[in-house]
């Protein structure tokens, strides 16, 4: 039995060593995510790439066989965008990130693209030009052209909410109203299909219908007819209802309702009465208005009188006068009326009739009021109408005093002045309601400015007579609006003189001006005609006084004026012209005028005092003097001259005090009350001067001028002596102004003067200096005077000394100003220019001048600011100048400005600013992949508000890792026994050809290069570590070296090893031979009589259809034996020759042979060639 699985394990290891070596590229899956084979112009495809049970791949997607992506690394999806129009075949491809070889290229998948994007046509349900409120309507979106579409609705260029390819609306409102369009999207990042046509929606309120009342009358009465009509502008298919009091009308016998818009009621009672409406329907919409305004009927029951009205209403009546009969029906309206007289009918039919009055039309009148041919109102009242004849009045004339006379004159006087007023009156004996017309003479007398008459022109007023109103008045009358007339009144004469009379005025006193206390009186006499009464007037006002003579007892300063009279007559009084008038000038007596004639109140001892005590005249008056309200009298230093002049020669302390003066008027007993009062005030010490400087700043510059005021602060009058250097100065002033120059620098004092005896102390000296005006040094705060457009520049102009500076800038000739731009700190020392432009370019300077005071220095010397037209143009320079990089080459990169200075310099790769800052280069000692990148750089100068440049271009960096060398045994296990010597072969992992270089010990070999090298006992006695290196002309230069190959006890350890197989194996081989002979040589049991397994030795095919078996070396290679302790050590001192995870940088053939039998083991499942094939 063992027999038969050796031979068993023979065979399996046939059959691995048997599979096929070639590996066969697979080929990757191309899925479509999107849902539609047919896309349309700028539509997003979505593809996934794949192969199954593999991540080691990358994919790109080709379109009609060009590559159009790459895959996102990650494993996720690509969109793209479709293209113009057509058919387009997309497939993709993989690369193997490890062994760098592509795959086979997917099946492909055929998308249809539209020419034009889809546009949707829109359908409404309803094709009405107008809907109404209320209503519903539904709007539909199709879009035939492919499918997988959602759909957006917009109202008015707004979207709206609705799902599907229907939007509907139930019930309809204004707000509805507008332009309704739709459209089409697909895809999670989603296509747009073109916008449809708009289509219009009118929605409006249903049409409120109009009521109208056909006859003529809102209130009825029983038994009449009425009609209403009910319309709309428009009434196709349109009925109506009617409603009384909001309830709803059906037709009866009464009620017709005719042609659906008219409502007939042919007999109208009180329970028609009511506010009648009516509302449309559109019937096969369902539609219905609102109610129309209402329109109220009122039905009476009773039928009213008519009531008859006469005018005038005089009981008596003449013949020749009209008398207007007016018949009225208060109730409702539309009447025709009948008259009647005594029973007869007239033939007028108005509401009022006139009758001219004669013997023949006197009798009753009544009427009555009829509209249709039913209603007719009772009849009126009746009234009695009679016509007398005229009569002719009797008319007496007699005088004031006779109550039963018809003219009367109630004036007392016939002889009147021009202006006077005169008053007549006419009337009648018996009855009333008469007026009258006045005559003078045979002329009817009219009203005009001065004649004017009552309201029945009984009494005739002349407000102001005159020569025209003189003659002989008469009047006669009639009554009020009627034409009956009277007879003439006898004549009445009237006097006018030409003018008014004027009285004469006279007084007791002939003094021109009368002081108060005196007496005085006035006479007023007028000879013409007689009743006068006198009045009297002040100063243009009447004042009480009775007869013709005014006394004033005691006179005052209120009797001060004009004063004249006048005399008056009559009830509406007559004036008489005024009287001349007569002036009386009343007044206090004077008050004296006290005068200090010498200059000063307060004085010093022994100076000479005068005072005058004066009036405007002093004819006849005498004065009096007064010391604090004594009485003075003259003595040797008191001296009063002329009785107006008081003189102190030698004024002391004794002499001070309040001093006053009165006058006296002897001959009349007048005195003046006091003149007003003098102070005199006496000092005993002189003062001294005080001396005061302004402006009071201890420096000051030549140029400005300074003031020195001198003062003493007692008394007045005084005449100042100035000094410099105790020289006078010519200046007399209280005040002096000098004008600042080194001569003018000194010791300024003063001292003050009056009179010839009296001068002060002298003031304080003050020491006045004149400095030179500096000049103001410019500075340039900020670093450059050359800068760049938005760039900010800062000028401080300043003085070495001095402090209260304000400065005034200039470029060239013009004066700066602060505006958007340039602006200054509160003592303009600074200029700060935030954003420079080509504007602010040239010489700056500035001048400087102290605030409050008028110095002004000189111009600082200029500083000259440049702008430039443009910012800087920044150049970044590559060196090398290799796009392409390998890892562990040194790049160094370069940045240049063209114009100015102190610049930082920023760096910067794939737009993220890198760390380093300030120089103009920056150096990649030795470069990996993730240096792969876009370099830029840019320059900033400034801090705080710092100018940076526009970018440089784009340097772009290409890194790539550099060739890996390897060192390869080339010495096979079989040559073990054969040679003592290795041959290592040096390869590098791309297709360019290289030279090789050899490493012992990191020490290069010094051979011709190759890319093999032997190893002897000769060469490598010590048998070292060696390496390899590629090297060639072009790019990369140089690759890796090698991982580091050990030599030592190599070739021992292989002839070892292969003895001990030797063994095993011919071992194995005598065990076999040993075993068959047994079984020839002994007796067969019966336990080896079993049939033969028909699959012990499977033929190919069927070992390729089993999925379970597995290769059998598999129990013999297994990890326990790759790590057995005889190949740990041989792993130890040679280096790592193979793993299952590791990849292999050295490799012996025999190894290599053993891993791709492994390989064709794995392919063909572990079987063996069945030995039957």
């Amino acid at each position: 039995m063992w027999l038969s699985k050796m031979f068993i394990l023979i065979y399996l290891i046939g059959v691995c060593a048997a599979q096929d070596p070639t590996e066969v590229p697979p080929s990757p899956l191309l899925q479509l995510k999107t849902a539609w084979l047919d896309v349309f112009p700028s539509e997003k495809v979505e593809f996934s790439c794949g192969i199954k049970d593999s991540s080691e791949w990358t994919f790109t997607l080709l379109r009609d066989g060009k590559n159009l992506a790459s895959f996102p690394r990650d494993g996720s999806t690509l969109k793209v965008t479709a293209g113009a129009g057509g058919t387009e075949r997309y497939s993709c491809v993989g690369h193997h990130e490890v062994k760098k070889t592509p795959s086979q290229t997917s099946s492909s998948v055929e998308l249809r693209v539209y020419d034009n994007k889809p546009k949707p046509k829109i359908s409404r349900s309803s094709s009405f030009d107008i809907m109404y409120t209320g209503e519903s309507i539904s709007f539909k979106c199709e879009l035939t052209v492919s499918s997988g579409w959602e759909y957006l609705w917009y109202h008015n260029g707004k979207e709206i909410s609705s799902s599907g390819d229907t939007l509907t609306k139930p019930s309809l409102g204004q707000s509805d109203d507008g332009q309704y369009e739709c459209k089409a999207k697909r895809g999670m990042d989603p296509f747009f299909s073109e916008a449809s046509e708009a289509t219009s929606l009118q929605v409006s309120d249903p049409p409120t219908p109009t009521l109208t009342l056909q006859t003529p009358w809102h209130d009825v009465f029983e038994n009449e007819v009425v009609e209403f009509t009910c319309e709309l502008s428009s009434s196709i298919d349109w009925t109506f209802t009617w409603y009384r009091n909001n309830k709803k009308l059906s037709e009866d016998d009464v009620l017709i309702m005719d042609d659906d818009n008219l409502l007939n009621i042919t007999s109208v009672s009180r329970a028609h009465q009511g506010q009648y409406a009516c509302k449309a329907h559109l019937l096969p919409r369902g539609v219905s208005s609102g109610f129309s305004s209402t329109n109220e009927l009122t039905v009476y029951e009773k039928i009213p009188e008519a009531a008859l009205t006469k005018s005038p209403e005089y009981e008596l009546m003449y013949v020749g006068e009209t008398v207007n009969f007016t018949c009225k029906v208060s109730t409702s309206s539309g009447w025709t009326y009948v008259w009647y007289k005594d029973g007869t009918m007239l033939p007028q039919t108005s509401q009022s009739i006139s009758i001219y009055l004669s013997p023949s039309n006197e009798g009753e009148y009544y009427c009555l009021g009829t509209r249709s041919k039913t209603t007719a109102t009772k009849s009126s009242k009746k009234i009695r109408q009679n016509a007398a004849g005229s009569e002719v009045a009797a008319i007496r004339f007699d005088w004031l005093r006779d109550t039963g006379s018809n003219l009367k004159l109630l004036s007392m006087w016939m002889d009147v002045f021009p202006t006077e007023s005169v008053t007549l009156q006419c009337g009648m004996k018996s009855g009333s309601g008469w007026t009258y017309t006045w005559y003078k003479g045979t002329e009817r007398v009219q009203a005009d400015s001065t004649v004017s008459f009552d309201s029945d022109r009984a009494t005739l007023s002349i407000k102001s007579a005159s020569a025209a109103n003189e003659g002989a008045y008469k009047c006669e009358g009639h009554l009020q609006d009627r034409a009956v007339r009277s007879k003439f009144s006898s004549d009445l004469n009237l006097q006018v003189y030409d003018n008014k009379p004027k009285p004469k005025i006279s007084r007791s006193s002939s003094f021109d001006i009368m002081y108060t206390g005196e007496s005085i009186s006035f006479k007023c006499e007028l000879t013409v005609s007689s009743g006068w009464e006198y009045l009297w007037y002040h100063n243009g006002k009447e004042i009480s006084s009775s007869g013709d003579t005014l006394t004033k007892p005691s006179l005052g300063q209120s009797d001060d004026g004009q004063y004249e009279c006048k005399a008056k007559r009559g009830m509406d009084p007559f004036f008489s012209e005024a009287s001349e008038a007569t002036s009386l000038q009343v007044s206090d007596p004077p008050t004296p005028t006290l005068t200090l004639q010498t200059p000063w109140h307060d004085v010093f001892e022994n100076e000479v005092v005068e005072f005058t005590c004066e009036l405007s005249s002093s004819i006849d008056w005498t004065f009096t003097w007064y010391r604090n309200n004594k009485k003075l009298s003259e003595d040797d230093v008191l001296i009063m001259d002329d009785d107006t002049l008081l003189n102190i020669t030698s004024v002391s302390r004794a002499h001070q005090g309040q001093y006053a003066c009165r006058a006296h008027l002897l001959p009349r007993g007048v005195s003046s009350g006091f003149s007003s009062t003098t102070e005199l005030t006496v000092y005993e010490k002189i003062p001294e001067a005080a001396l005061t400087k302004s402006p009071e700043y201890e420096l000051m510059y030549v140029g400005e001028t300074v003031n020195f005021t001198c003062k003493v602060s007692t008394s007045s009058g005084w005449t100042y002596v100035w000094y410099k250097d105790g020289t006078i100065l010519s200046q007399t002033s209280q005040s002096i102004s000098i004008y600042l120059s080194p001569s003018k620098e000194g010791e300024y004092y003063c001292l003050g003067t009056r009179s010839k005896t009296t001068a002060t102390k002298s003031s304080e000296k003050i020491q006045q200096n004149a400095a030179e005006i500096p000049v103001p040094t410019l500075k340039l705060l900020s670093k450059w005077m050359d800068v760049f457009p938005t760039e900010s520049v800062t000028l401080r102009c300043g003085m070495q000394s001095g402090s209260r500076w304000t400065y005034t800038w200039y470029k060239g000739t013009q004066r700066v100003q602060a505006d958007s731009t340039v602006s200054f700190d509160s003592d303009r020392a600074t200029l700060f220019i935030k954003s420079a432009s080509a504007a602010n370019e040239g010489a700056y300077k500035c001048e400087g001048h102290l605030q409050d005071r008028a110095v002004r220095s000189k111009f600082s010397s200029d500083l000259n600011l440049q702008v430039y037209d443009t910012g800087p143009r920044v150049l970044l320079l590559q060196k090398p100048t290799h796009s392409l990089m390998h890892t562990g080459d040194s790049v160094s990169f370069s940045c240049h400005v063209n114009v100015s200075s102190g610049w930082q310099y920023l760096w910067f790769k794939d737009s993220e600013i890198l760390t380093s800052e300030g120089n103009n280069h920056t150096t990649i000692g030795s470069v990996v992949t993730t240096s792969s990148g876009s370099y830029q750089c840019q320059v900033k100068r400034g801090t705080n508000d710092a100018y940076y440049s526009a970018q440089s271009q784009w340097m772009k960096l290409d890194v790539k890792e550099r060739p890996q060398a390897a060192i390869t045994l080339l010495t096979g296990w079989s040559e073990v026994f054969s040679t003592d010597s290795l041959v290592l072969d040096c390869t590098v992992d791309d297709s360019n050809e290289w030279n090789y270089t050899w490493f012992k010990e990191e020490h290069p070999i010094n051979s011709p290069p190759s890319e093999k090298h032997i190893v002897t006992p000769q060469n490598d006695p010590d048998q070292r570590e060696y390496k390899c290196q590629g090297e060639r002309n072009g790019r990369p230069s140089y690759s890796k070296q090698s991982t580091t190959f050990k030599t030592k006890n190599l070739l021992l350890k292989r002839r070892l090893l292969l003895s001990i197989s030797g063994v095993i194996f011919f071992g194995i081989i005598a065990v076999f031979l040993g075993c068959i002979a047994c079984r020839v040589l002994r007796k067969p049991d019966e336990a080896d009589e079993l049939p033969e397994d028909p699959n012990l030795f499977p033929l190919m095919p069927q070992l390729k259809d089993l999925t379970d078996t597995s290769c059998p070396l598999a129990e013999f290679i297994t990890e326990a034996a790759l790590n057995a302790p005889a190949r740990a050590a041989e792993v130890e001192e040679n280096g790592i020759i193979c793993s299952e995870t590791t990849q292999l940088p050295i490799v012996s053939p025999e190894d290599r042979d053993l891993m791709n039998d492994g390989n064709d083991q794995t392919e063909n499942n572990g079987g063996l060639t069945s030995f039957q094939q």
